[in-house]
């Protein structure tokens, strides 16, 4: 298969009689749905960033990573839950532009009055989207009701995107960097077990 950003590859272990996915990053830059630009060695340094964070975060939480080289990344092959987990830690980007045209519900998420563009929330929040050919906001009411997770795969999912985001954004501070929001997607394994798939803190 081939997306906005990666070639995607089926690559079958004959010995272990196992599947797996090697990913190619490009260096394609999509922004809102659409094929921007390239940008020379963008592949390479999302696969190493990517690959720095799943190793970083295997003690929240396991992920599909199994080992990478330059813009490439074998990894397992889970069966992905159509849906990305925003976490946000400040009010910035779109969340901003719909809360300054008088907006206070965020994919259920209520905001109080008063927010300036930038400001950190008190804590982090959650906006989840789906994955379709446009992505589009959904609550977590909403996924349990269009039982696309059970509730308590979804307190399990929100508790870990939390757990990995202040993890993203511990590691970030030492480095004088602000992890403002990210996205985080998961998928079930041959055991049916949820793990962290796609790509971290890129």
């Amino acid at each position: 298969n081939k997306g906005k950003v990666r070639d995607i590859y089926n690559v079958n272990n004959e010995v272990e009689n196992k599947d797996f996915i090697l990913f190619l990053t490009s260096n394609r830059c999509s922004a809102f749905d659409y094929n921007i630009c390239n940008i020379n060695n963008k592949g390479y340094f999302l696969t190493n960033i990517a690959s720095y964070w799943f190793k970083n975060t295997q003690s929240i939480m396991d992920n599909h990573y199994i080992n990478h080289h330059d813009n490439y990344m074998l990894v397992k092959k889970c069966r992905p839950i159509k849906l990305e987990f925003i976490v946000r830690g400040y009010i910035t980007g779109s969340c901003w532009k719909q809360y300054s045209r008088g907006e206070r519900v965020f994919c259920g998420v209520r905001l109080e009055d008063n927010l300036k563009e930038f400001q950190k929330f008190n804590q982090p929040i959650i906006t989840p989207t789906t994955k379709d050919e446009h992505d589009e906001p959904i609550s977590i009411d909403e996924i349990v009701r269009r039982e696309i997770l059970t509730r308590e795969q979804t307190d399990f999912i929100q508790e870990k995107a939390l757990q990995l985001y202040e993890k993203g954004r511990e590691l970030s501070g030492e480095k004088g960097l602000i992890l403002v929001d990210t996205k985080y997607e998961f998928g079930f394994d041959e055991n049916d077990n949820i793990i962290l798939i796609d790509e971290i803190h890129t």
